[in-house]
């Protein structure tokens, strides 16, 4: 916030109209966005969230993350990870995966997370956006499709605007790096399907 309030000011200097993005601590997360401190009286602003929950799923096997090396059962939607498959897992990988056991995501759950964010944005009169969303192509396809469906049917609902992480690359693209397109998300995407 202080970073922030330190920032605003120094743009507001020089761009007293530009629309100024804003998003909450720990990567935009939506548990962080009621601790956000918005700069008052200014309708030049537009709240920003990112969002990759269920991380299990979102970051399957991601080799930068404690999942690095996780290749087990994931769910979507539904329970992520029941304890009978935890159970079978091996040593090395349950201590990074303990916090999914019998834990549920779909849509209502994630329209309950997005919450903080819808709230502060209307308290204020601002408009919101997910500026980042999206499951590394590692995933188990079929449930990575049904959180896509799931998550552009909440965007529609509450007209909330957002941008897939990211359009081409070998992690989280609609394009794969040699170009070919990921043509069932960008169905999805695009609200072909």
């Amino acid at each position: 916030n202080k970073l922030l309030k330190n920032a605003f000011a120094a743009i507001r200097e020089l761009e007293p109209k530009r629309t100024i993005v804003i998003g909450s601590n720990r990567w935009q997360s939506v548990d962080t966005f009621d601790a956000l401190k918005v700069p008052e009286n200014d309708k030049n602003i537009l709240l920003s969230f990112h969002f990759y929950t269920p991380f299990l799923l979102s970051h399957y096997n991601a080799s930068w993350t404690n999942l690095k090396g996780y290749e087990g059962p994931v769910h979507y939607p539904g329970v992520l990870l029941t304890e009978k498959e935890f159970n079978t897992l091996p040593k090395n990988v349950k201590p990074s995966v303990k916090r999914y056991v019998d834990v549920k995501f779909d849509k209502e759950i994630l329209l309950e997370l997005w919450q903080k964010p819808i709230q502060k944005a209307k308290s204020l009169g601002l408009p919101l956006y997910c500026g980042e969303f999206g499951i590394i192509e590692k995933a188990p396809k079929q449930e990575a499709l049904a959180w896509y469906e799931d998550m552009m049917a909440l965007f529609k609902e509450t007209g909330i605007g957002h941008a897939n992480w990211n359009y081409k690359s070998g992690s989280f693209g609609l394009v794969a790096d040699d170009g070919t397109p990921y043509q069932e998300l960008i169905d999805i995407i695009t609200n072909k399907k």
